[in-house]
């Protein structure tokens, strides 16, 4: 349990200072912040094992095994791989904010406001694409430090604002501005190509050189905006219109696997192929520029975003008030997107066509909302609250650029199963002066593709009960309209069901265009070709009950939530990975949902908060605040292919009801398990699982697995200490925050739970002779094969930071 934990060091630091002043009275007036952040938090809570250690915070990656390669890797290549184990992760943060005020006379006033931010954080390598269990510190496997990145995001805003009072009635808000902003990548190790390397079981063992996302991934942004806003009292009436406009430039640079990614089986591979040459590797991804000399290929794109809009804010009577309104968003693009004739001219999946030079069209998105307030009674005792309508989120352009950063032409790629020896050098396989493609991956957006809206609505009461406590009961309930549903059009329809119980289709082949015979530009390989399309499907609930009582010196809350959230896609930023990552059971593409990552049945949260002054010149307050929930979801899928579509991770398990559900053999020779050992140790398995026991006969869901509720109470105590200078009182206030108060009272509080395992199954082969001819054949691993331990349990303690305590403590001088 936790007890046997390292213990970790977390450092926080935060200082900054504000000044404010009038440099004409009355007339001009300055505001100036400044703040720096310095944070530095454990990556892993995880060590490796060493002489057979195992237990709780240990992993079955052997320090013995991970010193010996990074030595390896040292004295080879002269690479440092970094540690794999008590390593931090570090955040660095300076900003600037900067105002001036301006009173040029009695109905106009005008200010400018600056903001600056230089920032940049270490963030663990993405999971996306790894082998089973992913490149994160697991059960498994210890990813080195030189696999990680940095991400640093930067800005300089510039927003000035003139308000104007023409008449007691009629004012105007004008606003112009300017925003730059600069986020890019940089590898924590250095240029070397991503090596996946697992434990011979299918399971991540180890992860290092270049994260595979992190090359030339940057995105510049420039933004000019005007924005007015007229307000109009009428009577019982507040009209607000106006406009909110922007013009965006962007450059974006995103390359996967641009330094080259390898994947071996084992430690045993990875050597013999770094020392001998073999070429063993299990998968071999890389991709290069299609332009001439090699240079690399930003997509640069422009999008203009109109907002038009009018509200009405009516008080129909002292206690009643309506509000309803029309929102009109425009957004249009340059499409100054480059074309690629071949991939246009091709007929994909259930007869679709692309057109990759032509962005979606202008469509106005319309918003009408309406929404009231009504004191029943007029007593302020009852409110009914509530409204209806359409909202349309900020466009997400990120979206549009994949489709000019993929379009088949500026990029070539390849994938290798058969084999490829390990070579350190990232530029060893990239076609110099490749003059065109014939091998590459496609995204494209349909011509009637629209931004994301949802209609929602929402009805609430509020009671003032007996002792001042005030109850709200409130619903929630959206829909998508203009969801997002990414489909790989290039996967094809044809396949073969499997036998038994799962009788999923299997693909013939994972590719329509699969460059079969030899790839050409008229023949070409498409490794897929993502379609982003919209969905109506998806929807999210939540019902709340909440009481409060505030009165003198205490505040107390208590509130529980129910929800629900289904989705089709959960977004993301990479057209490919969006499709690549929903968990199926049946056709990848259909158009259905599951629970959403973001799904969260149960919540309760309370708090409460107590201040006293004594003595004139001190006050002290204490407040804690409790909540507890469902900890997230889980998924449960195979390691492995197993309907052919190209993809190792997403296939939802069939759970077996019993037996003669699966056909079972072991991992690999070595494992000598008799299949009806192994199904008893997956029966077992099952039978204490709460999810598959009650799933059993049917397929797993995504993110159908939630996991255990966790329970964590804060605290903070705040002292005050007046100080009186000159005419004024000033305030010197010191502060402690204790994160997960509970776990510092007992080691055993406040600890939360994660699956142990969800890649639960590994998938190997479809049988093609004997009694189980046409059945998938699968294995069940081990927890730890070295040790020959089954998995007998589904969740384990997080030794996370989530179930750690912290304490935090503040100084703060303020000027009355």
């Amino acid at each position: 349990g936790p007890t046997s934990l390292i213990k970790q060091q977390f450092d926080f630091n935060n200082r900054g200072i504000y000044l404010g002043g009038a440099f004409i009275k009355n007339k001009l007036f300055y505001f100036i912040s400044g703040e720096q952040e310095r944070v530095s938090n454990p990556a892993t809570s995880l060590v490796a094992s060493r002489n057979g250690s195992s237990g709780t915070g240990i992993s079955q990656a052997k320090s013995d095994d991970l010193d010996a390669l990074a030595q390896f890797l040292k004295t080879k290549y002269n690479y440092e791989a970094g540690p794999y184990e008590k390593y931090n992760f570090k955040t660095y943060s300076d900003k600037i904010t900067a105002r001036i005020d301006l009173n040029i006379n009695s109905k106009n006033t005008f200010n400018i406001n600056y903001f600056y931010l230089k920032s940049w954080r270490n963030v663990a390598p993405s999971n996306s694409g790894s082998p089973a269990g992913g490149r994160q510190p697991s059960t498994t496997a210890l990813p080195f430090f030189a696999s990680s990145y940095i991400i640093n995001n930067n800005f300089n805003i510039v927003i000035a604002e003139l308000n104007s009072r023409f008449t007691n009635s009629l004012s105007n808000k004008l606003q112009v501005g300017y925003n730059r902003l600069r986020d890019f990548r940089s590898s924590a190790g250095g240029i070397f190509p991503l090596v996946d390397i697992e434990n011979g079981a299918g399971s991540a063992f180890t992860s290092f050189g270049y994260e595979p996302f992190t090359a030339f991934n940057k995105l510049s942004t420039d933004t000019y905006q005007f924005n007015d806003i007229i307000n109009l009292f009428k009577g019982k009436h507040n009209f607000t219109f106006g406009t909110q406009n922007s013009y965006n430039k962007f450059t974006n640079g995103f390359a996967p696997n641009y330094y080259g990614a390898y994947r071996f089986k084992s430690l045993a591979d990875f050597y013999a192929s770094a020392n001998a040459g073999t070429a063993n590797a299990s998968r071999y991804e890389l991709r290069y520029s299609a332009r001439k000399g090699g240079e690399f290929p930003f997509a640069k794109i422009g999008a203009l975003q109109l907002g038009f809009f009018v509200q009405d804010k009516w008080s129909t009577s002292d206690n009643f008030t309506l509000t309803y309104g029309l929102r009109a968003d425009i957004p249009k693009f340059d499409n100054s997107f480059v074309s690629n004739t071949v991939a246009d001219g091709l007929v994909y999946r259930n007869g679709a066509r692309i057109s990759t030079g032509k962005g979606p069209k202008t469509a106005v998105l319309w918003s009408p909302r309406i929404g009231f307030n009504w004191d029943i009674n007029g007593e302020k005792k009852t409110q009914l609250r509530g409204g209806t309508g359409i909202f349309s989120g900020a466009p997400p352009f990120v979206w549009i650029s994949n489709q000019a950063s993929n379009n088949g032409v500026d990029f070539g790629s390849f994938v290798v199963t058969t084999g490829t020896a390990f070579n350190p050098d990232v530029n060893a396989n990239r076609p110099l002066n490749a003059s065109a493609n014939t091998q590459y991956n496609l995204a494209v957006t349909d011509k009637n593709f629209k931004f994301p809206q949802i209609f929602r609505s929402n009805v609430a009461v509020d009671r003032k009960l007996f002792w001042d406590i005030t109850a709200t009961l409130e619903a929630i309930f959206s829909k998508d309209i203009n969801g997002v549903y990414h489909q790989n059009i290039n996967l094809p329809t044809t396949g073969v069901p499997l036998f038994g119980s799962d009788s999923r289709l299997r693909y013939t082949s994972p590719k329509i265009y699969s460059g079969a015979g030899g790839a050409t530009i008229n023949n070409p390989d498409i490794t897929d070709a993502i379609l982003m399309k919209n969905t109506n499907k998806g929807y999210t609930y939540n019902i709340s009950l909440q009481l409060q009582r505030n009165v003198r010196n205490l505040y107390m809350m208590v509130a529980y939530s129910y929800g629900d959230s289904r989705s089709v896609n959960d977004g993301g930023s990479i057209a490919q990975s969006i499709w690549r990552d929903r968990t199926v059971s049946g056709d990848p593409n259909a158009n259905v949902t599951s629970y959403s990552n973001f799904y969260q049945p149960h919540r309760v949260i309370a708090a409460s908060y107590y201040r006293k002054q004594y003595a004139k010149i001190f006050a002290s307050s204490i407040g804690l605040t409790f909540e507890a929930a469902n900890g997230g979801t889980g998924t449960y899928s195979y390691s492995g292919d197993l309907n052919n579509d190209g993809l190792t991770t997403n296939d939802l398990i069939y759970v077996p009801k019993n037996q003669n559900d699966i056909v079972l053999e072991g991992v690999n020779a070595a494992d000598t398990r008799t299949p009806a050992v192994i199904w008893g140790q997956l029966n077992a398995y099952i039978n204490q699982d709460p999810y598959l026991r009650k799933r059993r006969g049917q397929y797993a869901e995504r993110n159908g697995l939630l996991l255990p509720f966790y329970k964590r109470l804060d605290l903070n105590f705040t002292q005050d200490v007046m100080i009186k200078t000159g005419k004024k009182m000033n305030t010197l206030r010191f502060t402690a925050d204790v994160f997960n108060f509970g776990n510092l009272l007992d080691r055993n509080w406040g600890i939360s739970r994660i699956t142990n395992r969800t890649s639960l199954l590994n998938f190997k082969r479809v049988e093609t002779s004997g009694m189980n001819t046409g059945r998938p054949v699968f294995s069940f691993p081990y927890l730890d094969a070295t040790n020959q331990i089954p998995l007998v349990s589904t969740f384990q303690n997080n030794t996370g930071q989530s179930s750690r305590y912290q304490v935090q403590v503040g100084v703060r001088y303020i000027f009355n």
